[in-house]
């Protein structure tokens, strides 16, 4: 079984010095699973038994607050949309539990 991920994450924060401030995020994955029975190369997966490729887009919002130097609680709401090639294979809920 093969798994990786790659992906760019962007985001801003707004007035990090304060105590409370506000940021959001952005972050795009590349996803690629596969696997096979036997004879499973990493290099060579055009022949894999169970070969799944999805674009994962999550965009997120948060408030943070400093309560020291070194500490920060961070809370805030995401969401993960997903595209697959192929939607027989897997469902959206079992992705969730590999990422």
């Amino acid at each position: 079984m093969n798994i990786w991920k790659s992906g760019l994450l962007v985001g801003k924060v707004n007035n990090e010095k304060k105590i409370f401030h506000s940021g959001w995020l952005l972050n795009v994955v590349y996803f690629s699973f596969a696997s096979d029975y036997k004879n499973f190369s990493l290099f060579n997966l055009k022949n894999s038994y169970m070969k799944i490729i999805s674009i994962i887009i999550m965009p997120e919002l948060y408030a943070e607050l400093n309560v020291a130097i070194w500490m920060k609680f961070k809370t805030g709401l995401a969401y993960s949309l997903y595209s697959f090639e192929n939607q027989t294979t897997i469902k959206k809920s079992n992705l969730r539990m590999l990422l």
